[in-house]
């Protein structure tokens, strides 16, 4: 059974963090980015621009874009968390001077290009 559990981890990365949320629509077509990509792509209109989790999840909602989640914050803080420790699309992370809070940003030269 712990095979088949791992197995499903490793298709479905999004189950590791405990958080039950889906990105989009489940019923129809989805016709934006999703999870990482969406993050990403708000990110990339305003390259180098730091980010707060609450701030990314504002971004999201003017775009319509939410996770469909009791919690989008936590969705999203899974997603830009995924994206910094995979190293591929260019998203950093760091920390604010003035009050510390954790802050992401997207860097072009470090983008790859790759999928998660």
């Amino acid at each position: 059974m712990t095979l088949v559990i791992k197995g499903i981890l490793r298709l479905f990365p999004d189950l590791e963090s405990g958080d039950e949320f889906e990105w989009g629509e489940s019923d129809e077509a989805v016709e934006h980015p999703r999870g990482a990509e969406a993050v990403r792509a708000i990110m990339k209109d305003a390259p180098l621009v730091w980010y707060t989790i609450p701030e990314m999840v504002e971004a999201l909602a003017d775009r319509d874009w939410l996770p469909q989640s009791d919690n989008p914050a936590n969705a999203v803080r899974a997603a830009l968390t995924r994206a910094v420790a995979q190293g591929v699309w260019g998203v950093q992370r760091g920390r604010r001077n003035d009050d510390g809070l954790v802050v992401f940003r997207y860097n072009p030269e470090k983008d790859k290009e790759e999928p998660f």
